[in-house]
């Protein structure tokens, strides 16, 4: 209908922003309308086309400021099957514009009165509103849960096990080893068919410490349910909502067990600097964490065979001068990426491309021309050329501006940050190999290596090694002879005796003393 309307009147088409399942009432600088405005403003754009009204906005003031803006910029916004051009704008045009956005906030506010009520009448129904059942209970086909035959017994062990105070870490394990194979079917029925589809999990397989954690904290196993009261944030508890698997008394105990639990604060990941980079060999990422009083890297997973720890302190200062070496050998990956970063840019034209080309294809090729099967398979190639684009520009450190933290802290936290946006443009990911027992003094450069990013193998520190200065060599020989050092000595014990004296005789009167 807009592009129809378009070449009815003349006007190009310059791009066509999507904004699916963004709500009518959101700001607008929220929104691609935001930036489609300050196109306009910027002299870019001659005006904004949609269908509706209701399609612009669906909220009475956020949508007149926005049109005043457009305005002001001399551009147009145009409905084209609600017949509003502000290229027309006078009190009447204005006054219908206005009305049909208190009838299209209207409508939302009516459609999330009704959504609040289905939710409260499944509530009553006995419907578990959350996405998915707590771990212990299975989903039926309309929407209720009730627990499992097995994993009951184990949810009520693991908070009995809590309750005396075994860690998270410790159950996490035991669920995995006595519940791992479980399996447990989920009912749901298709919305469109109707048909009852059924799904298999194994809930346990996989359940990690924080798992735990924040299964032994939910107030759902003890028969609760929570909805949407229509205010932001807050929530009405249903009691007797569904069997219960523990008592109040046990769920106390449980929460009770261990002490307080205090969730990381970014405390240590602030004072390192490869955060987010480092890997083991299994390829999972090292948290950051601490070993003793310092900062360190650590493999949490609970899977891995490979679990490897290394003090940040040491891998960062190794990774660094590694990468001053290759900075000075000009290593060309290095070098392409300092000279010349613009794979970001690169990539972002690619997926517009492919944007562009998925869009002219559903709007120009017809289906009757090529056939239905022809036009589906060129749909989906466009689409997969899109998603592989999209995968690549995600795949790419977008270029930073220098850390400027609203609370910087202290000096050191700033050189972090700041080495932390230098090293994730040029590392693509640092491993790091365990150790063994009884091992802790492996240096690190025997135990990690850089991939650089866009290299297809390790970096080799051997090839970025410095060249060699023979009148800087010479130098150093000489400063390092017996005769040089015991000069060196003699002249730093003379110049520390001078230092006493001059001390002594600036402090010798009595007022200075005191």
């Amino acid at each position: 209908m807009c592009r129809r309307w378009a070449e009815q009147h003349d006007l190009e088409i310059d791009e066509v922003p999507y904004d699916g399942n963004v709500s009518g009432a959101k700001p607008v600088e929220e929104r691609e309308l935001g930036r489609l405005i300050r196109k306009v403003e910027a002299g870019a754009s001659e005006g904004i086309l949609v269908r509706y009204v209701d399609r612009y906005a669906r909220d009475m003031i956020e949508g007149a400021m926005a049109l005043d803006r457009i305005v002001k910029a001399g551009g147009r916004l145009i409905a084209a099957e609600s017949g509003f051009d502000s290229g027309n704008l006078n009190a009447d045009t204005r006054m219908i514009f206005n009305i049909q956005l208190a009838i299209a906030e209207a409508q939302r506010e009516r459609n999330r009165e009704n959504r609040l009520q289905g939710i409260k009448r499944a509530a009553e129904r006995g419907v578990y509103l959350a996405c998915q059942a707590p771990v212990g209970y299975t989903r039926l086909a309309d929407g209720t849960i009730k627990p499992h035959a097995e994993l009951k017994q184990l949810i009520r062990n693991a908070f009995a096990r809590r309750a005396d105070g075994e860690t998270a870490r410790s159950i996490a394990e035991w669920l995995r080893k006595v519940g791992g194979e479980i399996e447990v079917e989920h009912e749901k029925t298709d919305k469109d068919t109707k048909e009852i589809k059924v799904t298999t999990v194994r809930p346990l397989a996989k359940i990690t410490e924080n798992g735990v954690r924040h299964l032994i904290k939910s107030r759902a196993y003890l028969g609760e349910g929570t909805k949407q009261t229509g205010v932001k944030g807050k929530t009405e508890t249903i009691t007797k909502a569904h069997p219960p698997l523990v008592t109040d008394d046990q769920w106390e105990a449980a929460q009770a067990a261990g002490g307080p639990w205090h969730p990381n604060n970014g405390r240590w990941s602030s004072q390192v600097r490869l955060a987010g980079l480092v890997y083991c060999q299994n390829g999972h990422r090292l948290k950051t964490g601490r070993s003793g009083d310092q900062a360190a890297y650590l493999c949490t997973h609970a899977d891995c065979d490979a679990r490897a720890s290394v003090k940040a302190e040491w891998l960062d200062a190794w990774v660094e001068g590694l990468i001053t070496d290759a900075v000075i050998a000009r290593e060309p990956h290095v070098v392409a990426i300092l000279e010349g970063d613009d794979r970001y840019e690169r990539a972002l034209e690619a997926v517009e491309e492919a944007r562009v080309e998925l869009g002219e294809f559903i709007d120009t090729v017809r289906v009757t021309e090529v056939g239905k099967d022809a036009w589906i398979r060129g749909k989906e190639a466009r689409q997969a050329a899109l998603d592989l684009a999209r995968k690549a520009l995600r795949e790419i450190p977008k270029k930073k501006e220098m850390y400027r933290g609203k609370h910087p802290g202290s000096a050191e936290r700033i050189v972090a940050a700041m080495n932390r946006d230098a090293n994730g443009r040029l590392v693509s990911r640092v491993v790091v190999k365990p150790v063994g027992k009884g091992r802790r003094s492996v240096p690190v450069a025997e135990r990690a290596e850089i991939w650089l990013i866009g290299a297809e193998e390790a970096l080799d520190p051997a090839t970025v090694q410095p060249a060699s200065n023979p009148e800087i060599d010479a130098i150093l020989a000489a400063a390092h002879t017996p005769e040089a050092l015991k000069a060196a000595a003699a002249h730093s014990a003379a110049e520390v005796a001078a230092t006493e004296a001059a001390y002594e005789v600036a402090h010798s009167s009595e007022p200075l003393k005191k």
